[in-house]
């Protein structure tokens, strides 16, 4: 990996890591759980994070951010090995496309829906940011259903 990308990529590697740990500490019936109103279920938020991961890793090998990719196929929200198997897969497909990234195309700008655009690696941190905004929202679905937060997650999010 670039090493203009490594700092932001640990940081990336400890979300995942949350999001493992999260994972692990629920069960299939959690994921059927939303807080009210209109907020969709707990597997569904999970879906909307990897179909996040999903747009951003297309960013890094096209250079230009589209949030209007077709859906993820159903079924996955509901079971938490699928999911597990499928950010397992999404991941991977990630760090596979950050690794490709040459000293010419980390120069690059990524666009950005409304017209604007970014390098590389500030769009790496911007990224990481979303997955912090995730992360709280997980918060207080856990505490919907009054689960103890994972630690590392209680650590980092509070």
């Amino acid at each position: 990996m670039h090493a203009a990308l490594e700092m932001q990529w640990s940081w990336i590697q400890a979300m995942n890591g949350l999001r493992s740990e999260l994972l692990e500490s629920l069960n299939n019936q959690d994921l059927s759980v939303t807080p009210g109103g209109s907020k969709p279920a707990l597997g569904e938020l999970l879906v909307s994070m990897g179909d996040l991961t999903r747009a951003y890793t297309s960013s890094f090998h096209d250079f230009l951010l589209e949030w209007d990719q077709e859906p993820s196929e159903g079924g996955i929200s509901t079971s938490v090995e699928t999911l597990q198997l499928w950010f397992s897969q999404l991941d991977s497909e990630l760090e596979s496309t950050l690794t490709e990234l040459t000293d010419e195309s980390i120069l690059r700008q990524i666009e950005r829906p409304g017209g604007g655009a970014m390098p590389v690696d500030m769009h790496l941190q911007v990224y990481n940011q979303a997955l912090f905004i995730y992360f709280g929202k997980f918060v207080v679905y856990l505490n919907a259903i009054s689960r103890p937060m994972p630690p590392s997650l209680a650590e980092y999010i509070g």
